[in-house]
């Protein structure tokens, strides 16, 4: 009685799926049999990749010239985001009156899963000294600056839009009708989703093609570039222009067919950019509104930097 219970179940919720057009792709996925789109269960928040902590490094630093000063500061880098960093820079410089020993670390430093709130993280040490003082000075003032540069990804998963073929809503018994998504928290990434907004291209015959607008935006105090750039800026090496405020993105529908997206590099301004992503073929707008899964990947490189002031102070003799 009891099997027979559970059988009669679980057909009247393959049932359901099925008149909600999910189609058997989707449901292979929620039910574990494999699929590119993460349940909801797996999906991953938040608008921070890479944070770092200057654990003995407060500001109003003070130290003593010399080798006698040689002090040994330790920064710790946690990942908060869903992508696992790796070949990432740490950079620690200073003007004329530092010296760092090793300034230049490489970040390895795997991301967040869906059922943590952190990913891991890395500590490093670095022995730092301050040149003597000149005779007529008592005090200098110099800067450290921590600097951050990383490739990363972002990845919408778990949401599902409509494809709409009757936006005037002359038919009757639709199973969804088309309207925005809006994401007031990030996706485990620095840079997120905003907004997806479904809409329809009208072609020849009964033909349509659905499009989404999605909107972007960068949600932490960091700097976008191309990811091919993302450690280029932390090596002194020349980033061009264009390559500044770039973001590339790739979009599916239906567990495997990919969008065009034009543009597929999205410029940020004023930390905003948007797309529109659009089927590779049309449709017949005869055929039944449907609900489908969408997945959203953005990547890009990401930079930052942490500044402290330092004051050196001159070696005191004592008799």
């Amino acid at each position: 009685m009891i099997r027979r219970t559970l059988l009669i179940a679980l057909v009247l919720v393959v049932a359901f799926m099925l008149s909600g057009c999910a189609g058997v792709k989707q449901i292979q996925e929620w039910l574990g049999f494999g699929g590119q789109v993460k349940p909801f269960s797996e999906k991953i928040s938040g608008d921070r990749g890479l944070t770092v902590t200057l654990l003995n490094l407060p500001y109003g630093f003070e130290m003593i010239e010399g080798k006698e000063g040689k002090q040994t500061i330790i920064i710790e880098l946690f990942n908060r985001g869903g992508y696992d960093v790796s070949g990432g820079v740490l950079l620690v410089t200073s003007d004329d009156r530092m010296m760092i020993k090793n300034p230049r670390r490489t970040i390895n430093i795997k991301g967040r899963k869906y059922n943590s709130d952190i990913g891991e993280s890395q500590r490093e040490e670095f022995e730092i000294e301050a040149y003597p003082l000149y005779k007529n000075e008592q005090t200098a003032y110099s800067n450290i600056d921590v600097m951050v540069c990383y490739d990363y990804k972002t990845n919408l998963v778990g949401e599902n839009v409509c494809i709409d073929t009757d936006p005037l809503m002359k038919k009757s018994g639709q199973v969804c009708h088309a309207a925005p998504l809006t994401f007031w928290t990030g996706q485990g990434g620095p840079v997120s989703v905003r907004e997806i907004k479904p809409d329809l291209s009208y072609e020849v015959g009964q033909m349509v093609r659905p499009r989404f607008k999605i909107t972007i935006r960068n949600n932490d105090n960091g700097f976008v570039v191309l990811p091919e750039y993302a450690t280029s800026v932390c090596s002194n090496a020349v980033v061009e222009g264009e390559a500044l405020n770039k973001v590339r993105i790739k979009a599916h529908v239906s567990m495997a067919d990919e969008l065009v997206c034009d543009p597929s590099t999205i410029t940020l301004k004023d930390g905003e950019g948007s797309t529109i992503c659009e089927f590779q073929e049309p449709i017949r707008s005869d055929v039944n509104s449907y609900v489908t899964p969408i997945t959203v990947e953005l990547s890009y490189g990401y930079f930052f930097r942490i500044s402290r002031d330092v004051v050196i102070t001159k070696k005191v003799f004592y008799d």
